[in-house]
């Protein structure tokens, strides 16, 4: 599938990250609600991929998770 704001290619099945934090609940990571199927957490994401799933993490939500999995806030509601 191509983007039609940017001309790149993109998978088919994009999804958002919830964001598990108590403050942030209902919401993803990139700040949209969370309406329908989301992944629940930064290991679903993980482990779908891991298991060659065709459902991939949004392309907002995902360098906001890979930021707190590198600055170690990734921890059960511990996210600031």
């Amino acid at each position: 599938m191509t983007d039609k704001a940017t001309g790149n290619e993109r998978p088919e099945y994009e999804v958002c990250l919830s964001d598990t934090h108590a403050d942030h609940k209902g919401l993803s990571w990139c700040g949209k609600h969370v309406i329908g199927f989301a992944f629940a957490d930064v290991d679903h994401a993980a482990q779908n991929g891991r298991g060659g799933g065709r459902l991939v993490v949004c392309r907002d939500c995902l360098p906001l998770a890979v930021a707190a999995l590198r600055n170690g806030w990734v921890c059960e509601g511990t996210r600031p």
